[in-house]
Order: C-alpha cells, then sequence, then structure tokens
C-alpha cells in the first residue's frame, strides 16, 4: 500500500473492459473505486497521484463507460460520483488560488490544466449527460419531504460535476478551430442540451422547494454563459442581419483580393553631400534665439530631438492584462442559448430576491466564498440581455430598483476596503472590484435605456430612480474614488477603461437630470431692478385677514372632503416631504413642508396637499402630530387641513408659497415694500415690519456660503432702507425690536460666521471683512477689530496701511452713530439707562428706609391678596398678548445675561402688585412667558 502507484495500476486492470458503447465492469469493481478515493484524500501536496491518473486516461477508459452502463446501482453511482468530483476538481481551488513560483511545480500545474481538458472533451458526449440529467430528474420528482439524505446528496453531487466540468478555460491553441466550427465548450453546452439538463438546471433555479441547490445552479448558469456576449445572443434569429452579411462579403472579398505588397524604394545611386546652415523657426535656443542646425535638409526634416534621453523603465510590478476569451458559438447553440435567456428572465425577480436573501446569511460574517460575484454576473448578463431585447421593465423590476443599486455600492466599497486591508490578497479583491464595477455600469446603462422610452411607467421609475442616486453622495463619489485610488500594480487598464466609461455616463446622466429641474444646482443670479419704487411685486396685493380666510375655507372645504376618500396613503403614490439634498436635518424640515401644503391649498391642488400630508405623517411620527395619525378619520384630517390652511404661516405680505422657495426674488420683493426716501426724510411702509421679519427668517436659513447675506450686502439694503427706517421709526417698539435683531445679524463678524475657520480655498481677505459686504460707513460692525487684525497678518505691510485708516474712520463714525442713536432710545424709555444716585443722608440714624417698616406676615399678605383678586380677574380677560402691546420685560442694555434676568422681571411684577399697578403687571408677565 505504500507504492499508490503500483495500486492505481492495478486497480485500473480490475474495473472491466470495454469501451463507451459497451463496457463490462467487473463484480469486485466498487471495492477498486473506493480505494482510489482513499488514494486522492491522502494525495501529496504536489498532486502526484492525481497526475498520474489523469496521464492513465483512467476516466476516459474505465470511469465514464461504468458511469454510461452501470448508474442504475446505487452503490456503483455513489462511489462513482464521488471519484469523478474529486478528479475534476478545479485546478485553482486545489492551490487556493495561489499558484506556485517556482518553474518545476508551475510545470505541474499546466500538466493538472492540461488533465482537465482532457477530463472535458471526454464529457462532451450526450450519452453520459442523459444519464446524469435522468437520474437527477428521477430524485427531483420525488416530494421533498419524502427524498432521502443520500438522494439529495447525489442531486447536489450531480451538480458540482456539471460545474467542474464547465468552469474548465477554453484552449485556442489546443482546439485549433474556425469562428464559424462548434468549439469545445459549444459541442458540451449542446449535449446538456440535447439530454434537457440545462432546463433541469432552470426549475431549480425558479423551483422554491429546492433552494440548498440555488448557488450551485446560478454558478451553472454563470459558466454555461461564458465567453458570450448579451448583444450577440439578442440578435440570434434564423434570419441574418444585414451588418453580419456585409462583414461576410468584406472578408470574402479580402480573401480572394488580397492586398499588394509595396516594393521597398532603393536609395538613389549618388548621395548629396551639400551641407549648409539652417535655422528652426518654431524652436528656441539657450540665448532665445532661433535654433541652428549645420546639418544636411534631409537629417533636419527627420530631426528628433529626444534620441539622447533615457526612457523611464517600464515597472515589473504592473498588473497584466488577462487574456479575455470572446468569442461567437454557432448558431444553433447561440439560438438555444437565447431561448434558455428568455427563460430565465421570467425567474429573473425570483433568482435576484433568493440570492440577496441567501448572501445576507454572510454579510455580517464576510465572505471568502465568491457567491456574490455570481449574482453580480446575473444582474450584468441577464439586464444587458433585456435592454438589447426589448427592455420589459417588469421582468427586471427587483433588480432595477433602489435596494440593489444600495447592495451593489456597498459590495464595491467593501471590496476597496479589503484591497487597503487584505494586501496579500488584493489582487483577488481587484477581479472581484471589476465585476462589481461592471454590473454598476449595467445598471446606469438601463437607466440611459429609461431615459429614451416614452412610457408613463419608465418615466416613473426613472424619475423615482434618479432623485434617489443624484441626492446621495455615494453613489456620486463612488466613481470619483475609484478613479482617484487607481493602481496599475493590481488593476487592469481594462479595469480603468470601464471606470471612465461609467463616470461618463453616470455624469452625462446627472447633468441631464439637472438641467431645468433643480434649480438648486446652478441658479441664474437675479438681476437688479431698474426702479425700486415701481417694481410690481407679489405684495401689492391685500392682505386677507380672518374673515375672509374662513370664507375660502367655506368654499373649498367640500371639494376638499370629495378628495380625501379617494386618496390612498400607500408608500409608493406619495411624494417625498423632505429635501434630500438639503443640509437641514429632516427632523427641522417639518416647518418648510406644512409651508408646502399651505401654498398647495392656497392654488387650489387639494390632491396634491392631501398627498403631502399623508406622506408628512409617515415621516415625522414622533413629537407633536401635526399632520395626524395613520388611524385619522377624514373628518380629523379635514380639520387638519383647515388648521394648516387658516394657520399664519406665510410671511403676511400675500406672497405666493411657490416663490417661497427663491429667497433670491423675495428679497427684491421685500427691498421694494420697506418704504422710500434717505436717512434725512424716510417713509416706512405700514407692513413694513412683514417684510424685517421675513428677512430675518432668511437669514437664519442661509446657506453655509452665506449667499443670501451677500446678496443683501450687494444690495446695499442697510444703507438705503434699514439704517433710515432705524432713525426715523425706533420710536415704535415693535419696528425697534425686529430692525436691531436684522441689523445684529448682518454686522455679524466674518469670523464668527465661519467659527475661527476660514474655507481652505482662499484665505478671507481684508476687503471680505470690511468692503465686500456694501454696508459702507453706516454698517459695519464695530466689534470686528480682532477678526480684522488676523486678516491683516495675511496682506502685505502696504495694504495693511491702506485699510486700517479706512476701517479706523468706520468704526469712529459707527461708533459715534450708535451711541447718539443708543442715548436717543435711552431717554425716557427705560429707566435701567439713567439712575438717579441715591443721595447720601446727613444722619444715618434718622433716615427713613424701607426696613423700618414692619415685617408682614403670611396672614397679612393673604388678606391683602383677597382684597386685590377681584380686581386683578376683571382686568385679566380684556388684556391680549400680542407681542406689538407688552413691554419689555428684560434689559437690553444690561451686562447681565437675559437668561439670568428672570429673578429681576419677578421682582418688577411683584412691585406693580403691591403699587396697585395690575395691568402693568399682566402685561408684564405676558411679555415675559
Amino acid at each position: 500500500m505504500a507504492d499508490y502507484v503500483t495500486t492505481i495500476d492495478a486497480m485500473s486492470a480490475t474495473l472491466g473492459y470495454g469501451d463507451i458503447n459497451e463496457y463490462h465492469a467487473d463484480p469486485e469493481a466498487i471495492q477498486g473505486l473506493k480505494l482510489l478515493v482513499w488514494i486522492l484524500k491522502n494525495d501529496k501536496a504536489d498532486h502526484e497521484y492525481r497526475r498520474y491518473i489523469g496521464e492513465k486516461q483512467l476516466v476516459q477508459t474505465d470511469l465514464i463507460p461504468s458511469l454510461v452502463h452501470g448508474f442504475q446501482k446505487p452503490e456503483i453511482a455513489d462511489v462513482l460520483l464521488r471519484l469523478l468530483v474529486n478528479l475534476t476538481f478545479s485546478t485553482e481551488l486545489l492551490y487556493k488560488g495561489s499558484y506556485p513560483k517556482d518553474a518545476s511545480e508551475q510545470k505541474k500545474v499546466l500538466q493538472l490544466m492540461e488533465i482537465a481538458e482532457q477530463y472535458k472533451e471526454a464529457f462532451a458526449v450526450k450519452a453520459v449527460w442523459s444519464m446524469l440529467g435522468e437520474k437527477m430528474q428521477q430524485i427531483l420528482r420525488i416530494d421533498f419531504s419524502e427524498r432521502s439524505e443520500a438522494q439529495s446528496v447525489t442531486v447536489e453531487r450531480i451538480l458540482i460535476l456539471t460545474r467542474n466540468v464547465l468552469q474548465v478555460p477554453a484552449n485556442v491553441e489546443r482546439e485549433q478551430q474556425l469562428d464559424d466550427d462548434a468549439s469545445l465548450h459549444d459541442r458540451l453546452l449542446w449535449s446538456l442540451h440535447q439530454t434537457c439538463t440545462i432546463d433541469t438546471v432552470l426549475y431549480v433555479l425558479g423551483s422554491p422547494l429546492e433552494q440548498q441547490y440555488f448557488m450551485h445552479s446560478l454558478e451553472i448558469m454563470s459558466l454555461v454563459y461564458r465567453e458570450q456576449q448579451p448583444a450577440a445572443l439578442a440578435d440570434a434569429t434564423l434570419q441574418r442581419r444585414t451588418a453580419e452579411k456585409k462583414e461576410d462579403e468584406m472578408k470574402l472579398i479580402q480573401a480572394l483580393h488580397p492586398a499588394t505588397k509595396t516594393t521597398k524604394q532603393l536609395p538613389a545611386a549618388r548621395h548629396s553631400r551639400f551641407r549648409g546652415t539652417y535655422t528652426f523657426g518654431n524652436l528656441k535656443s539657450v540665448s532665445d534665439n532661433d535654433y541652428i542646425s549645420h546639418q544636411s535638409l534631409n537629417k533636419i526634416m527627420n530631426a528628433d530631438l529626444g534620441i539622447d534621453k533615457q526612457r523611464i523603465k517600464k515597472s515589473f510590478r504592473q498588473m497584466k492584462q488577462p487574456d479575455e476569451v470572446e468569442r461567437k458559438s454557432i448558431l444553433s447553440v447561440r439560438m438555444c442559448l437565447r431561448e434558455y435567456c428568455v427563460e430565465v428572465l421570467c425567474l429573473f425577480n425570483n433568482i435576484v430576491k433568493q440570492a440577496r436573501r441567501y448572501l445576507s446569511q454572510f454579510e455580517n460574517t464576510g465572505s471568502e466564498f465568491h457567491d456574490d460575484t455570481y449574482l453580480l454576473w446575473a444582474v450584468r448578463f441577464f439586464m444587458e440581455f433585456n435592454r438589447h431585447n426589448g427592455l420589459n421593465i417588469e421582468l427586471v423590476s427587483e433588480a432595477l430598483s433602489m435596494t440593489t443599486f444600495h447592495w451593489i455600492i456597498t459590495r464595491i466599497e467593501g471590496y476597496s476596503d479589503l484591497i487597503v486591508t487584505d494586501k496579500t490578497r488584493k489582487r483577488v479583491w481587484s477581479k472581484r472590484l471589476h465585476n462589481a464595477i461592471q454590473t454598476y455600469d449595467e445598471m446606469i446603462s438601463n437607466l440611459r435605456a429609461l431615459s429614451g422610452r416614452s412610457d408613463p411607467d419608465a418615466k416613473e421609475l426613472l424619475a423615482v430612480l434618479q432623485h434617489n442616486i443624484f441626492y446621495a453622495v455615494e453613489y456620486r463619489e463612488t466613481v470619483i474614488q475609484l478613479l482617484c485610488n487607481f493602481n496599475e500594480t493590481y488593476q487592469t487598464r481594462s479595469f480603468l477603461r470601464v471606470v471612465i466609461e461609467v463616470a461618463n455616463r453616470f455624469f452625462s446622466l446627472l447633468e441631464k437630470f439637472c438641467n431645468g429641474t433643480i434649480r438648486v444646482q446652478e441658479r441664474a443670479k437675479a438681476k437688479r431692478q431698474p426702479n425700486r419704487r415701481t417694481a410690481a411685486t407679489a405684495s401689492d396685493a391685500p392682505h386677507k385677514t380672518q374673515e375672509d380666510l374662513e370664507d375660502e375655507w367655506l368654499t373649498m372645504a367640500p371639494k376638499v372632503a370629495a378628495i380625501l376618500p379617494h386618496i390612498q396613503d400607500s408608500p409608493e403614490s406619495l411624494p417625498t416631504p423632505f429635501d434630500a439634498a438639503s443640509s437641514v436635518p429632516i427632523d427641522e424640515q417639518r416647518g418648510s413642508c406644512m409651508i408646502r401644503i399651505h401654498g398647495l391649498l392656497r392654488d387650489e391642488k387639494y390632491e396634491d396637499a392631501v398627498k403631502l400630508m399623508y406622506a408628512a405623517r409617515s415621516v415625522w411620527t414622533t413629537g407633536e402630530h401635526c399632520f395626524g395619525s395613520s388611524q385619522s378619520t377624514p373628518d380629523e384630517n379635514l380639520m387638519l387641513l383647515k388648521e394648516i390652511f387658516m394657520a399664519n404661516i406665510a410671511d403676511g405680505m400675500g406672497l405666493p408659497f411657490d416663490t417661497m422657495a427663491d429667497y433670491v426674488t423675495t428679497i427684491d420683493a421685500m427691498s421694494a415694500t420697506l418704504g422710500y426716501g434717505d436717512i434725512n426724510e424716510y417713509h416706512a411702509d405700514p407692513e413694513a415690519i412683514q417684510g424685517l421679519k421675513l428677512l430675518v427668517w432668511i437669514l437664519k436659513n442661509d446657506k453655509a456660503d452665506h449667499e443670501y447675506r451677500r446678496y443683501i450686502g450687494e444690495k446695499q439694503l442697510v444703507q438705503t432702507d434699514l439704517i433710515p427706517s432705524l432713525v426715523h421709526g425706533f420710536q415704535k417698539p415693535e419696528i425697534a425690536d425686529v430692525l436691531l435683531r436684522l441689523l445684529v445679524n448682518l454686522t455679524f463678524p466674518t469670523e464668527l460666521l465661519y467659527k475661527g475657520s476660514y474655507p481652505k480655498d482662499g484665505h478671507p481677505t481684508v476687503s471680505s471683512v470690511c468692503f465686500d459686504r456694501k454696508y459702507s460707513k453706516q454698517s459695519d460692525d464695530a466689534s470686528e477689530p480682532a477678526a480684522f487684525a488676523k486678516c491683516l497678518q495675511k496682506v502685505s505691510p502696504k495694504e495693511s496701511g491702506k485699510y486700517c485708516k479706512s476701517f479706523l474712520r468706520v468704526v469712529i463714525e459707527v461708533a459715534n452713530r450708535f451711541f447718539s442713536l443708543l442715548e436717543k432710545f435711552c431717554n425716557g424709555t427705560i429707566r435701567v439707562q439713567e439712575r438717579a444716585k441715591a443721595k447720601r443722608q446727613p444722619n444715618r440714624r434718622t433716615a427713613a428706609t424701607a426696613s423700618d417698616a414692619p415685617h408682614k406676615t403670611q396672614e397679612d399678605l393673604e388678606d391683602e391678596w383677597l382684597t386685590m383678586a377681584p380686581k386683578v380677574a376683571a382686568i385679566l380677560p380684556h388684556i391680549q398678548d400680542s407681542p406689538e402691546s407688552l413691554p419689555t420685560p428684560f434689559d437690553a442694555a444690561s451686562s447681565v445675561p437675559i437668561d439670568e434676568q428672570r429673578g429681576s422681571c419677578m421682582i418688577r411684577i411683584h412691585g406693580l402688585l403691591r403699587d396697585e399697578k395690575y395691568e402693568d403687571a399682566v402685561k408684564l408677565m405676558y411679555a415675559a412667558r
């Protein structure tokens, strides 16, 4: 038993005799087969016995004939299948993906590959697959619950044997077949087709009861369609195409009329020795003059200035381009493969769903196998075939979805990370990354095909996919990251070509999507109005009162009530209630969604308003249920819509809600309605306070680049309206409060706007702090010297002197104006601003102080409250808590923060109650709350 070679010779002589047509097996052949299985199990590292069995052609002479004529016996069939599965095992898997580098060991690898090709040729016989296919069909006809474990193992071994035979790569040099001849792979596929083995594999793919063999069947289908092009299969018909006819005609003409060889021109008999001095008109020498050459004219015309340069050596570590075999099978094979493609498309949605469910079990553990590669191949191949075969969306709906897009992106990101972390196998991961990016390319190609369709289903699907893909950062930046991280040591040029093609298709779709659809992508700068006084704005419309809104609601309520029962709140039919591309978090977009509903109701788009409300209640489920709940009745939904319609959500100026998103246009409208005049005489509009509040709201929702703040500065709104309005309308508390809030916001220091870290694309210059705001001398904040000094450190000394003088002049003038306004504001309005200092009494003993009064007990205070309670109760219903009629509950000029002035406000209320000023006490309490 020590000499296994002698044992193999002895066993091969006792298995039987005959050929594939007639074979007589030995009665004790089963013992020899078991012994061969045991020898292969204890094979050496260089697979000596496996190579010896292949050299003896034991599979061709004994095992395959024994399989054809003795497969009816269960005991022989089981051992035969085990032995054939072991012998046909892939060479790459035998060495676990890493071939030896030694020359002698590489020779053994080549010998094993040659033996595998011989096995594949031996299995390309119809009799073998008819026996195996019939056995598999008999077992699959048995009910799953009644099937034994041995029968299930037999089916699995037949599928693995089929996979092992199909995965042997084609050897064009060994086959030496023409393009129109049937190759070895074609003959094998034809045998599988005639014995209905491929039909059985398709049954396993589509059956929900045979999911244990699902991945084996999917791998077999990927090997069946290896070296095939989906476009060629889609065009495989009995009628030849015009392009194929023209191509064959051109080949025939080239064969009949080969190109004549051009005769080499002999040099002239006499050599011209004339030499002269010439200058190059487009080449400069070291002295900046024309380059002078003392060569002959013939040499100058063929001058090569880089003849003495050393060429850069090519890196020996560069990834070699693998040999990609792409060939057309014969027409009969292509037509049968096309029929199978059509059948697979009918099962495609179920295949994708089952494969993802299987792979999700190993998602957290990390897949060491390449099962996900088969699903990536299936998505790419069959979606390309469907695209060339008419693009039936229903057949690929499971793959053409955001779930599949997300799964592909996660595979791309996972492979990219594994290339960095698992460096020993980075070439393996780069191959899988190449497969994933090819699948992503096919998904983008399907999006481009959908954009050319005119049916509504395709347009709706395209809109959903584009809105989800183009708004997500991962989909936009994946291709760019792949281009930036390309490394030629482990990634091929074909990978780079695919990535560039994907980038081209993706960004062309993105450009087409953005043109005319999303204004945020490229916004044209609003033109300045030539005359603000005559500008026609939406604010010319009269302000609607509460009674007018009630009358409008009474007219629209029956229409809304008639629409409510017919609208379903399913997620597929509802719009997106938030802006996914906005920097504002989704939880904070509740108010903007309510504004959109309000605007749709104003525009009489009741169906869109109801759908948007249903979509909003499915997103914002926590907190205040301002959009209702999913269990709300139609009457409750109608009342919710009424509350939204009657709410004071708009800007109060009658602006149409479709312009609320266009803040630039809104700023232009507000600047025309604030008033007119200059700082000496200014006439404010009665409704100007609403416009000021809207400007404060716009600045609060400004972008990261402060676009609206810069636009207000360019319009010089502070100089033309806000400062004059502050001078002439400061006596009105409501206007003064909003004006101060707006001016404080506009004059906020630039350094604090950027939180001390300026953008990296350029530091803010002095002009960006002091002059680019265009606030002139009337509005620059006097609290910016620190930010200004930091910016001066990055400016030349000559510029620093010029800007420092200008800035100091502005600071001094702003300080004078500010304190004069503050003095005017404080006189007679706020008692805290100017308090008379208490004079010291000459005699402390006789000084009357508040402490001399007797201390009141709790009972005295109770008696006093009983006397004043009816008076306070009579006053309470007649006092309104509107902000315009209430006093300011805090001291704006105090150095104490407003949050810490709560106690002083309570003391003021206490004093007003003691002084029997009940109305003032109630108003101060309303203002404080």
